[in-house]
């Protein structure tokens, strides 16, 4: 049950198509049966057919905002649950490292700035902010490293148009 819940969630616009088509075979067929037998005559079925249309061009923005909505919440839910499970993985990477490697000392740049790349790539959008109180560094070493993996490294940018990438709040995501 929980692997058809799972398919339906990740597959909504394909489940809604299949229902929706599955409708319109029932009505077709019902209208057909209905005039076959002489139940109705074709002008109440156009009439009919005039109100499903209505309805219809109702229904379809409502479900449009409906799901975006959704997508929208499942984007939410995927980062965060996206940044536990990079906790989890950071945090057994850690340990392992430090079971290999008790006499080798990283050089504490390179990998804050591979760490950070991570993050942002983890998260999908995350702001310098997010960043700072992540990795307990200041605002200026946070705006250096982020500047340089836009402009040097070119793997990231601001997420959007109007973010300022010398502000605090500015919006970050991986570069495609």
């Amino acid at each position: 049950m929980k692997q058809i819940s799972n398919f339906i969630n990740k597959h909504i616009i394909l489940c809604t198509s299949i229902i929706l088509l599955i409708t319109y075979i029932i009505f077709i067929g019902i209208i057909f049966v209905i005039r076959y037998f002489d139940l109705a005559s074709w002008d109440a079925i156009s009439a009919l057919g005039e109100w499903a249309g209505i309805l219809i061009a109702i229904l379809i923005p409502i479900a449009a905002v409906y799901l975006e909505k959704q997508l929208e919440k499942n984007k939410t839910e995927i980062k965060y649950s996206n940044i536990s499970l990079y906790d989890e993985v950071t945090s057994l990477k850690n340990q392992l490292n430090e079971i290999k490697n008790n006499n080798k000392q990283e050089d504490h740049q390179n990998n804050l700035k591979q760490e950070i790349y991570k993050f942002i790539c983890i998260s999908m959008v995350t702001t310098t902010k997010e960043i700072m109180n992540r990795f307990d560094i200041e605002f200026k070493v946070a705006k250096d490293i982020l500047l340089e993996l836009s402009r040097v490294d070119d793997v990231i940018r601001p997420a959007y148009i109007g973010d300022n990438p010398e502000d605090i709040n500015c919006n970050w995501s991986k570069k495609r």
